[in-house]
């Protein structure tokens, strides 16, 4: 921090601050805190490094959330996407803040974005393709209470377009009431009746994975192969599908 900007630190470093006129929020500062809401109320401008990336960001974005998958899903959505030649980038709620990533940013760009309740709490922009997951009770030590904490998530709905996407998770009923809230394309996902993978692709993203890093199956296991198998076992229980280490083949069959 440079020396000539102040610091305000210890247990009431979130008193005045209705003195400033903007103000970045961490998203692990509750946005309906009271000092919070009393700034808002006095004219205090909030915005976060979410926003800024949203209001200056260029091209696509893909945008996911939920309780519990999001990482591993936009892990996996993103090694997909590398692996097919896209330019794509992921940050979020994972590795990289997405304001680090503004400046490489082109309009052919693909960014993946895992966004926490705590990002979107107070956004008002949704991406161009947004993904729901699951939705239960969590954060409730930093959540008003459950309605609140679903309402954070709905952010990544609300202000799409009609010609944008929302994928969501129809068993899950928050999740759907999510969706719902968005005026673009829904695309419903059901563990029951999965039908966007079948077995072939399975074979096909191991074998572009592979290639990918120039290892085999086996040594991608933790990182690409794994996840998919597990992704595969869950959507498509009709199969049974298994690692072999010691050989190093990825097996099949119908149970």
């Amino acid at each position: 921090t440079p020396k000539e900007i102040a610091k305000i630190l210890g247990a009431n470093y979130l008193k005045n601050l209705s003195q400033f006129e903007i103000i970045f929020r961490s998203p692990g500062i509750p946005y309906e805190s009271r000092e919070i809401q009393e700034a808002i109320k006095n004219g205090v401008v909030f915005s976060s490094a979410t926003k800024l990336f949203f209001e200056n960001k260029k091209g696509l974005v893909i945008g996911i959330t939920g309780t519990k998958g999001k990482g591993t899903t936009s892990t996996l959505l993103y090694n997909i996407l590398k692996a097919a030649k896209y330019e794509v980038n992921l940050a979020g709620n994972i590795g990289l803040p997405a304001v680090s990533i503004l400046s490489k940013l082109k309009d052919s760009s693909l960014t993946i974005l895992e966004l926490s309740s705590f990002q979107l709490h107070d956004l008002k922009i949704s991406p161009e393709i947004s993904v729901v997951l699951n939705i239960f009770p969590d954060h409730m030590d930093s959540h008003t209470n459950f309605e609140e904490y679903v309402m954070a998530k709905s952010s990544i709905a609300k202000y799409q377009k009609a010609n944008n996407l929302i994928f969501f998770d129809s068993e899950n009923t928050f999740a759907t009431q999510i969706a719902n809230l968005s005026p673009a394309q829904k695309i419903p996902v059901s563990t029951k009746n999965f039908a966007l993978f079948e077995e072939k692709d399975l074979a096909l993203l191991l074998d572009v994975a592979s290639k990918m890093s120039g290892r085999t199956i086996c040594e991608l296991a933790d990182s690409i192969a794994l996840p998919v198998v597990s992704f595969m076992k869950y959507y498509r229980p009709e199969f049974e599908y298994h690692i072999e280490h010691k050989k190093c083949m990825v097996h099949h069959d119908r149970s």
